[in-house]
This record gives C-alpha cells, sequence and structure tokens, in this order.
C-alpha cells in the first residue's frame, strides 16, 4: 500500500476507497476478539483437514435440498 502524506493543518492521509474500507473490515474484525480467537483456532488445524468455504456452502446448500447456483 503507497502511503503518502501532505500537510494541511493537520498531518493527513490519502488513500484510495477500497483501500479505507478494507482497513475498517480489518479492525471491525481484530476488535471482536470471538472472532479472533476462532480464527486462531481454525489456522492451527493442519492445512490437509481444512474445508474450503465452497465445501462447507455447497453441503449446507445439499442439506437443505436446494439446487446449486
Amino acid at each position: 500500500m503507497e502511503r503518502k502524506t501532505i500537510k494541511i493543518k493537520e498531518p493527513s492521509v490519502l488513500m484510495s476507497e477500497v483501500e479505507y474500507e478494507s482497513l475498517q473490515e480489518t479492525l471491525e474484525i481484530l476488535s471482536d476478539s470471538q472472532l479472533v480467537r476462532s480464527i486462531s483456532e481454525a489456522l492451527r488445524e493442519p492445512t490437509a483437514t481444512r474445508r474450503s468455504h465452497k465445501d462447507v456452502f455447497a453441503t449446507q446448500i445439499r442439506k437443505k435440498g436446494e439446487t446449486k447456483i
């Protein structure tokens, strides 16, 4: 991420809207200690036993009897 500062009255930082939204999402996640703990536990699982989000959601869709989109 490229960072540029300019001095107006106070030092300021300019960034793209996408970068700003990404930063906001990161802060939201990091402020939820239960979510951070859950992510940490998931990352400690062996890679070979992890399931992708596509597998998880496909299984939930099949259980509900819905068709795949």
